[in-house]
């Protein structure tokens, strides 16, 4: 879900990516993003121009927003439509999603084990083993939507999707034996 990215933008120009269907036509945009997020590479390196702000969390952003300084601030789009946007809209009423466009890249978290810790080996093979386990029968998926909801098929199937490359990584990245975990609606 992390590389399914939604715009968030102001209400009065909400319509702004109506006929947007590619990276060239976003590029014709400005995005803000939070400042040291590795997204501003992923962006820049396809051409679309970023602004980074260092305060966000509390809509900050919208006022830079409304003095022209960017147009577009990008977001995770479960963590938008979940928790961001009804926070930003207490605070800023003026800020909505955009209806068109999703930009997708591959985007992953993954754990990590301390290598200097003592029994970091032992740790590291039982999460392994663990992992797989629930990976292959099928309750890691079982435990992911007990915790997180995701969004409606209408939250993809509705607007334009755009892939750009992740100048970090690929995919392939993800083992096969857990590429079936990756989330793509438009699979599904």
């Amino acid at each position: 879900m992390l590389g399914w990215r939604l715009n968030l933008l102001l209400h009065s120009q909400r319509d702004m990516l109506a006929d947007v269907r590619s990276v060239e036509d976003l590029a014709k945009f400005t995005m803000g993003q939070g400042e040291g997020w590795m997204d501003v590479d992923l962006y820049e390196a396809v051409g679309i121009r970023t602004k980074q702000v260092r305060r966000w969390r509390d809509a900050e952003f919208v006022q830079q927003m409304k003095a022209g300084y960017f147009q577009l601030f990008p977001l995770g789009l479960e963590e938008a439509l979940d928790y961001f946007l009804p926070h930003f809209q207490t605070i800023e009423p003026d800020i909505v999603a955009d209806p068109y466009i999703l930009v997708k890249y591959p985007w992953f978290r993954f754990p990590a084990v301390s290598a200097v810790a003592e029994d970091a080996r032992a740790l590291y093979e039982a999460l392994q083993h663990g992992f797989d386990i629930m990976a292959q029968d099928g309750s890691f998926l079982e435990v992911f939507s007990h915790y997180k909801k995701l969004p409606p098929k209408s939250a993809f199937s509705e607007r334009t999707v755009i892939e750009i490359p992740n100048p970090y990584y690929a995919y392939d990245l993800v083992s096969e034996k857990y590429r079936h975990l990756l989330y793509d609606p438009l699979r599904q």
